[in-house]
């Protein structure tokens, strides 16, 4: 139903500058949890696009200040609930499985602060 935004919203990602980035970040993941099987088919056709997302996912939508940090962190453990209930056709379980694993994996990190997990540089 909504994939034709999406789409947009992937080009869009792609093309991105400036600050751009934290909107379009933001907006995937409402896309990813309001219409998944959409959101999941287009990431699926798009591997470049779904790479890069979440490669910038930490800093583009789960750092800021630090008085918000909790609620980032609440956000991102009930996406991660959200995505593991979801059940996917199996040609998008490696998506899927994919997105998963980077959301399980992220840590939340304030403005101006080291990020609490090693694998994960601030930059």
């Amino acid at each position: 139903m909504f994939r034709h935004l999406l789409i947009g919203l992937v080009d869009d990602w792609m093309a991105r500058s400036g600050a751009q980035w934290f909107d379009h970040s933001d907006s995937l993941l409402f896309m990813m949890a309001s219409c998944p099987d959409d959101f999941y088919f287009v990431m699926n056709q798009r591997p470049e696009v779904l790479h890069s997302w979440l490669k910038e996912l930490p800093k583009a939508s789960f750092w800021g200040e630090a008085k918000v940090t909790a609620q980032l962190q609440a956000l991102r453990e009930a996406l991660v609930e959200l995505v593991r209930a979801q059940n996917m056709p199996l040609y998008l379980r490696p998506t899927h499985d994919e997105i998963l694993a980077r959301l399980g994996a992220l840590c939340v990190t304030a403005v101006d602060q080291a990020s609490p997990c090693p694998s994960q540089p601030k930059d």
